[in-house]
């Protein structure tokens, strides 16, 4: 698959935008990874809340669908 220039540029910058964050994370002795695990279990549950209490939109209910 050939990238536009554009579209190129754009991964590019996520990807600057994902180092300069890790590097941050990473001077505070903080693990990416870790805080990643722990920012997806949490949204998961948030989602499995909002469909228990039944004010979940589409994408709660896809991904609490998907967890579980």
């Amino acid at each position: 698959m050939i990238l536009c220039t554009g579209e190129n540029e754009k991964k590019t910058g996520i990807m600057d935008i994902l180092s300069r964050i890790d590097e941050t994370l990473a001077q505070y002795n903080i693990d990416s990874s870790s805080c990643m695990q722990r920012a997806v279990c949490s949204y998961v549950k948030v989602a499995s809340d909002k469909v228990t209490d039944g004010s979940a939109n589409n994408l709660d209910a896809l991904i609490d669908s998907a967890s579980g």
